[in-house]
């Protein structure tokens, strides 16, 4: 005989069955712990950001604007990003609520320092100038130091 007969194996047992599905229903548990409920967490902190904006409130919106709420209806809110500039966004466009505090910081890093620091370099340059030298004015007109 080329092949071997074929015994007949026990039949498993009835527990074997949960066994396998243990590492599933594990596996689940642990999905739900660190992803689905910290993510449930976030929206909800969201949600509650968004339905506490005021009039005059610092944002940044999903777009990396920022800016001051002048206006807020249902839906939209109306920012200020420059004097007598604004724009109107979705309420949910809108990631974070800025500390009065940081506003300033990033006031002083992105507009007061640089024009500092142009000022003294402006300061150093009009100080360098000789008799003789050739400059040209804001209003564009060439003339020579006397």
């Amino acid at each position: 005989m080329i092949i071997s007969p074929a015994f007949a194996q026990a039949a498993p047992s009835g527990d074997s069955g949960y066994i396998g599905l243990l590492p599933i229903v594990l596996m689940f548990v642990l999905l739900y712990f660190l992803m689905i409920r910290p993510q449930m967490k976030r929206a909800k902190e969201t949600k509650a950001m968004i339905e506490a904006l005021q009039k005059g409130d610092e944002v940044v919106t999903a777009g990396g604007v920022l800016g001051r709420i002048t206006q807020i209806s249902d839906a939209y809110i109306s920012l200020e990003i420059a004097p007598n500039t604004e724009i109107n966004v979705q309420k949910a466009a809108v990631q974070v609520l800025l500390p009065i505090v940081l506003m300033f910081v990033l006031l002083y890093f992105l507009m007061i320092r640089p024009q500092m620091k142009r000022a003294k370099e402006t300061k150093a340059m009009i100080e360098a100038l000789q008799k003789g030298d050739e400059v040209i004015t804001a209003g564009g007109v060439l003339g020579r130091i006397t």
